[in-house]
């Protein structure tokens, strides 16, 4: 079955293993030429310890393919970075059953489940360039215990680092995010066991929290990437 009919040239979906015919008919006159096959790169496993992968296009509208098994649970940043002259690339992300979750230019935010495997396309979109696929891995959640500061860090656009809390005694306590890098803002979000917010505020505030229930404590990314201390006291 003909699966291609072009003039001068063209795209094509090809499978592994599979012979194709390829015939290139007389049109307009006698000529020589040069046939020339761009081979789009073989799917690329990244492991849970890379988080920086370098690649480049050869041809217009190559798509590399990657595929990506979260290692936790939580909000991923995929970033292209350090593109050719700052080309535009589509980046686009497809959970375990092929749904489409991210389509977006350069860059993107996605959540993901720990031990799925998700499959990453970076296509072609402007010119031909090379650059780095930069992954945002979230934090493992950490326990808060009163009164002893935790250190953490914000590393990239739109991280969530989570936390949970059991107060000892019903009262008033203050949550705090402190000694951040350039005293650059973060948010803390909170919310009670039965998932509702309590608490949002840029880097400290107060709430009144009931003894023996599990909190869940949010720092997110405002403006910057920083280092911080998180507590909540008394």
């Amino acid at each position: 079955d003909r699966v291609f009919r072009e003039t001068n040239g063209g795209y094509l979906d090809m499978e592994k293993g599979v012979v194709y015919s390829i015939r290139v008919a007389y049109s307009t006159g006698a000529c020589e030429y040069d046939m020339k096959i761009s081979i789009p790169n073989a799917v690329r496993e990244i492991t849970a310890e890379e988080t920086t992968v370098a690649d480049k296009f050869t041809f217009a509208n190559q798509i590399n393919t990657y595929t990506y098994t979260a290692p936790v649970s939580g909000k991923y940043r995929f970033e292209t970075a350090d593109r050719t002259n700052g080309y535009n690339v589509q980046l686009r992300i497809f959970d375990a059953n092929n749904n489409r979750i991210v389509r977006e230019t350069n860059n993107g935010t996605v959540n993901m489940e720990k031990d799925v495997k998700y499959r990453i396309e970076i296509e072609y979109d402007t010119e031909l360039c090379s650059y780095n696929l930069v992954i945002g891995v979230p934090h493992e959640i950490k326990t808060i215990i009163a009164g002893k500061a935790v250190a953490d860090s914000i590393t990239y656009v739109h991280q969530e680092n989570r936390y949970t809390f059991t107060p000892s005694s019903s009262g008033e306590y203050i949550v705090k995010a402190s000694n951040r890098t350039n005293d650059y803002n973060v948010e803390i979000f909170m919310y009670d066991a039965n998932n509702n917010r309590i608490l949002r505020n840029h880097n400290e505030g107060k709430v009144t929290l009931t003894a023996g229930t599990l909190y869940n404590i949010y720092v997110c990314y405002v403006d910057n990437t920083c280092d911080y201390s998180l507590s909540v006291s008394k």
